[in-house]
Parts: structure tokens; C-alpha cells; sequence
């Protein structure tokens, strides 16, 4: 779990990892989804967060000094993931979305929000404290798509409800 205090390679390592996490458990949730429209809404959202792999992944490989780039796809299998960007296991994440009572895309929607709203927390805390300056720089952006996450969600939600 990242704390703010890690190095940028380390922090830009742990922040794939979640993003990987919520990107399977986004995958997940499209899978369960009862509506086609709610699958759509998870399936937007694991998209949104496969972009942010890619981005974070080109910064890491731009800095590592281990030049033996490998693909996306070599990097993601060797890469665990854990937790979700909110801090919760994916365990946890899938229980949780287990117990909710998806009878329409607002609550699907509301539980979306939900996740981003506690990853833009995360990333502000991350920002706040961290060590590294240019650390500090990619979580700010991380928690600067999380917002456009959550008003692009706040949004549908108005479309939909």
C-alpha cells in the first residue's frame, strides 16, 4: 500500500498496481452487471483505468534506469495487484459489490462514485505527503483524473436519475 514516502519509481509501481486491481475489479462488475447500460458504465470505468496503466507505465519505463523495455502486456502479468485504488482489496471490493442491490444505473453509477470518490482521497493524501517532489507531481495528476472520473460519473448519473 502506498504511503506518500516512496520513491517515484516505487510510488509509480504501487499506483499501476492499483490501477490494475481496479481495472479487474471494474471487469468484474461489467461481468455481473444486470443491465446492459450498467455493464456499459463498468466497462467505461475498466477502460478509464487501463488508460492510466499506460500512462503511468510510460513514466516508469522513462525513468527506470532498466532499459530492457517489455511490453505492456509482459509488464502487466508480472505486475500483482492487490488493491484498488481506494485502498481496499479486490477481495473486499468484490464482496462489497456482491451485497449491493443494483435494481438500476443510478446505484451503479452511485457505487462508481463511490470508489472514485475514496481513490481521489487517496491520491490527494498520497500528494500531500509526499516526499519525492516528482511523486508528488503524478499523484496530483492521478487524483486530477479521478476528479474528471467523478464529474463525468456525477454527470450520467444526472442523465440516468
Amino acid at each position: 500500500m502506498l504511503t506518500g514516502k516512496e520513491s517515484l519509481l516505487e510510488a509509480l509501481s504501487e499506483a499501476i498496481s492499483m490501477e490494475k486491481g481496479t481495472k479487474e475489479f471494474y471487469d468484474y462488475a461489467s461481468q455481473k452487471a444486470i443491465s446492459d447500460r450498467t455493464r456499459e458504465i463498468f466497462e467505461k470505468l475498466r477502460d478509464w483505468e487501463d488508460s492510466h496503466m499506460h500512462y503511468l507505465l510510460y513514466l516508469y519505463q522513462s525513468l527506470s534506469d532498466d532499459r530492457d523495455m517489455i511490453t505492456y502486456e509482459e509488464y502487466l502479468k508480472k505486475l500483482p495487484a492487490h488493491e484498488i485504488e481506494s485502498g481496499i482489496s479486490i477481495k473486499t471490493a468484490k464482496e462489497l459489490f456482491e451485497k449491493k442491490d443494483f435494481i438500476d444505473d443510478t446505484e451503479s453509477i452511485r457505487f462508481a462514485l463511490e470508489i472514485e470518490g475514496k481513490a481521489f482521497n487517496l491520491y490527494r493524501e498520497f500528494s500531500k505527503n509526499a516526499t519525492d517532489n516528482n511523486a508528488r507531481v503524478v499523484f496530483q495528476h492521478m487524483k486530477e483524473q479521478e476528479a474528471k472520473h467523478i464529474n463525468e460519473l456525477k454527470n450520467l448519473k444526472m442523465m440516468v436519475g
